[in-house]
Formats: C-alpha cells, structure tokens, sequence
C-alpha cells in the first residue's frame, strides 16, 4: 500500500497505521533526478505488499515535516512499527542499500504460506490449508503453524493427529501461544464428544456386516461429512459409484463434498478419479 503523506494525515498514517504493520516512511526531494528512479523501486517492491505501507513524503510540498521527522539526511527511509522507529537508511547509502533494506521487513515464504493456510481455513477449505501449513512447516517448524495444522486436523475430525501434534509442544510452547493452546484444547474435547455421541460407530459396523448395501455406505458418507471427514466420505461414496454409478444422490453428494473442499491436489484426484468412471 502506498499514501502520500500531508499535513492533515501524518498521524492517521504513519503512527495509528503502523499498528500491527512496518510503514516506511519515505522522504525525498523531487528534483533529485536520483529519486525518480528510486521512488519508481519502492513503489514496485512495497506498492502491493499487504504488511507494509510506503509513506511517501515529498519535502518540496511540505517541508515542515521534516521538523517532525529524525531526517538528517535526503533521501530518507524510515521504518515505524506500533508507533515506534526500528530502523532507518539515509542519504547514498539508500540508492546502493534499499533492495537489502526492503527485504528485511516483508514478509518471508513461510509467513506468507501460514496467511494463505490461515485463509483457507477460515473459510473451511480444509485440503488447501493442510497443503499450505505443511509447506510452511517444511521452511519453519514453529509452535503456531503446528498448531494450525493441529486446527485443520480436529476440522477433518482426524482427532488423534491433532491430539498428538497438541500434546507434543513444550511448555514454553504452550505458555508462548497460551491462548491459542487453551482454545483448542477445548475444541478437541468438544470435538471427540461430537464423535462419541455420533452414529458413525454403529454405521460403521453395519456397513462392515453387510458389504453389498450401498443405502449404508451412503449414510456412513453423509455423517463422516458431518463430522467433517471429508475424504472419509469420498471414499465411501466412491465404492457405491464404482457399484452403482447412478445411485441415488450419491453423486451429486460426492460433487456437493468436492465444491467445499476449494483447491488442492487431494480434490483434484477425486475428481479423477470418477471422471474416470463416468468417461
């Protein structure tokens, strides 16, 4: 995000809009012929980023902010964060140093796959969130992306692994993300008791005793969808298809199960896979 910064706006932008977020605040003299080229990078490496703000100041049009501002000299990058300085680059050293300078504060790969996970998951693509969070985990095995794909898992009902992933953090993990922990270790007694108190059991055992009633397997479906046992109930569907291509609602059901799952490599081998049946 880009702003240009005027008398009537320093507060809101760069001290009450750096709340949770770095602002670079830029300070520059227009007439630099340097500058062009220089204000032409910031706006590429900073103009879409979604944690950083570039504050642009132009000092010819308002000069006195450079009284309100620890400029000494131009051009000038200031970095604030929650209303504080963290650091700041001036004069020739910005031309040879912003694109290391920059780096320092956007976001890295694991930051941004955590977000797109975090994303995902809060609007229930399941598959996509486990996808993204295991990457991040791969670059970053820190508390708080264990404990999102633990999230993910007790939302795909696959309580055990979430159990595991919970009950394995130290206790400095646990005090460091206290919140976090304490919700969803609520969650997941929430969860197992949804479980205990579900038919699925009983389903289960039926289907087991009678291997050859598709009206069974399509109900097992529909509660491990329920319970959010997505693949679970794909696969149950997908042998009363292999059966019965045209039984009941057991497709439509199977498509309606794929259309919540969003995007991921897992939802795209399911619908190969009857694809494959129906061609």
């Amino acid at each position: 995000m880009i702003v240009e910064i005027n008398r009537t706006n320093v507060q809101s932008s760069i001290v009450d809009g750096s709340a949770g977020r770095y602002v670079v605040v830029y300070s520059f003299d227009p007439e630099d012929e340097k500058t062009a080229a220089l204000t032409s990078s910031l706006s590429v490496q900073i103009g879409d980023s979604e944690s950083i703000t570039l504050a642009k100041v132009n000092l010819r049009e308002t000069p006195e902010l450079s009284r309100m501002l620890p400029i000494s000299a131009l051009p000038s990058l200031i970095v604030i964060k929650d209303g504080k300085m963290v650091d700041s680059l001036e004069g020739n050293e910005v031309y040879t140093g912003v694109d290391a300078f920059i780096k320092k504060f956007q976001p890295k790969e694991d930051e941004l796959l955590y977000r797109d996970a975090a994303d995902s998951l809060k609007n229930e693509k399941l598959d996509a969130a486990m996808e993204k969070i295991q990457a991040a985990i791969a670059i970053n095995d820190i508390a708080l992306y264990r404990l999102t794909k633990a999230e993910i898992l007790i939302k795909q009902n696959k309580l055990e692994d979430a159990e595991s992933i919970i009950g394995n953090l130290s206790m400095q993990e646990q005090l460091d993300n206290d919140d976090y922990y304490k919700t969803l270790l609520s969650t997941l007694s929430l969860a197992k008791q949804a479980v205990a108190d579900s038919p699925i059991e009983d389903l289960k055992k039926q289907a087991e005793a009678d291997p050859d009633n598709l009206e069974l397997k399509v109900e097992l479906a529909v509660q491990y969808n329920r319970l959010n046992q997505k693949t679970e109930a794909l696969d149950q569907l997908y042998t009363v298809l292999k059966k019965d291509l045209n039984y009941g609602e057991a497709k439509k059901t199977y498509l309606d199960i794929l259309e919540t799952m969003g995007s991921s490599a897992t939802v795209s081998g399911y619908r190969r896979k009857l694809y494959t049946l129906m061609y």
